[in-house]
């Protein structure tokens, strides 16, 4: 999750991420890992983001969003803005979020199907 102003996703929200890779791996089930963001009050990318309307459902964790998180290739990798950043000389300096290991057996294990 970037900001607008091309600055570095908050700390916490990273552990979440890598909290969902967690649940995922030990789980194999989407479901438990949009059971524990919704509990804890994880925020959704776009409540993050500001892009959300009172009673809409992208202010909860489901399936679809889980899945969009996990398969997501740029956590398995440097911060996707590296370059750029190292150039602005503020980079954030992270490494990938989860291993390429952990990302395969995740992306195996866990699969999001469109009823």
């Amino acid at each position: 999750i970037n900001k607008e102003d091309g600055s570095y996703a908050d700390p916490e929200i990273l552990n979440e991420i890598r909290k969902i890779y967690e649940i995922a791996k030990e789980e194999g089930k989407l479901r438990k890992a949009t059971v524990y963001l919704n509990e804890n009050g994880v925020v959704t990318p776009q409540v993050y983001r500001g892009m959300v309307v009172d009673g809409d459902k992208s202010q909860k964790w489901y399936a679809e969003k889980v899945w969009n998180v996990i398969k997501n290739e740029g956590y398995a990798g440097k911060c996707k803005h590296y370059e750029r950043c190292m150039e602005l000389g503020k980079h954030c300096e992270r490494e990938a979020l989860v291993s390429r290991e952990v990302f395969d057996e995740v992306n195996a294990k866990c699969k999001y199907r469109n009823r």
